[in-house]
């Protein structure tokens, strides 16, 4: 999968597209195929080191997209569901992620959200 990464800190050029291994989701968890992420400006923050991260890391808080898979014990979350995550864990800007059950919310279809604003 992609994901957008950063080795070390500073300007956009440390920003770089990268391929990641798929994860697999563990216990309790969701993988959440993202097709929509949050972009704000503690992502400038936590790029800069004003706001120290460990690296390498990915930036974004919050995502929205379609889970694709569910680790044992998950049984609030389904396959092909619509799911929204704020804030959550640093790193959404990548293509899938493992979020914890506890943290998505269910969105509704994007139809919905594009034609008014919509609160996942």
């Amino acid at each position: 999968m992609k994901a957008i990464r950063m080795h070390q800190t500073g300007e956009p050029d440390v920003l770089a597209l990268e391929e990641l291994e798929t994860p697999s989701p563990g216990p309790g968890q969701l993988l959440i195929r993202h097709t929509a992420i949050g972009v704000n400006f503690i992502d400038t923050y936590h790029r800069t080191g004003l706001y120290p991260v460990s690296l390498p890391s990915g930036l974004g808080m919050e995502a929205a997209g379609i889970v694709e898979a569910v680790g044992e014990g998950v049984t609030r979350f389904k396959a092909g569901t619509g799911q929204g995550t704020a804030p959550g864990r640093l790193g959404p800007m990548r293509r899938r992620m493992w979020w914890r059950r506890i943290g998505p919310s269910p969105c509704p279809p994007l139809s919905a959200m594009t034609s008014r604003r919509h609160r996942c």
